[in-house]
């Protein structure tokens, strides 16, 4: 709720809607009367209201502290809790009150307060595949090539064997279509009277 600025009507609003209240002091202030053993408490946790089993019949709140008699082991105590002191006030049934933190033991605001529960839970379907290690990552696989592609590199000698023939081809003359002249010591042979060239 939004408090109206004085603890006094904080905790008369918190009462008149019957509920129990839980007042938090430091046991140490100036004032405060309650059993010995709890007068070195900086956070010291009572809970009072007007429908209470016992009964609190004396409760009051009007003056410069919270009086009333309270039972601590079953022994009645009348106690003093100076406004001062108190330094939280929360409803018990519907857990709304107020803190104010100007009143509070330094050893109190110093405790770093947990941090606050995620929105909404975490789904495992959405989270993100676990990262490959490098030391983990699978090797690249390796397809060999066709037989008929990977033609292997011709050796030198064959390289020289075929480049003789092609140097021979290109030495030798072309043919030609006059017939050969006859080898010597043999007889040329008379061509016949009509084909003789007369000049």
């Amino acid at each position: 709720m939004s408090p109206p600025h004085s603890k006094r009507d904080v905790l008369r609003f918190l009462l008149d809607q019957g509920q129990t209240v839980r007042i938090t002091l430091d046991a140490r202030y100036a004032g405060v009367v309650l059993p010995a053993r709890f007068l070195a408490a900086p956070q010291l946790m009572l809970e009072i209201g007007r429908n209470m089993i016992p009964p609190i019949p004396d409760l009051d709140i009007e003056g410069d502290a919270v009086r009333c008699t309270l039972s601590f082991a079953k022994q009645p105590f009348h106690c003093t809790m100076p406004w001062g002191s108190i330094w939280s006030l929360i409803g018990k049934r519907d857990g709304r009150g107020y803190h104010w933190v100007e009143d509070m033991p330094a050893e109190m605001v110093a405790i770093p307060q947990p941090p606050p529960p995620p929105r909404m839970p975490v789904s495992l379907r959405a989270l993100p595949a676990e990262p490959v290690e490098p030391d983990e990552a699978p090797a690249p696989e390796v397809h060999p090539a066709p037989a008929e592609a990977a033609e292997a590199p011709a050796p030198a000698a064959a390289l020289a064997e075929a480049a003789e023939p092609a140097a021979a081809a290109e030495a030798s003359p072309p043919p030609r279509d006059e017939p050969e002249a006859p080898a010597e010591g043999k007889k040329k042979r008379a061509l016949p009277s009509y084909l003789r060239v007369v000049k």
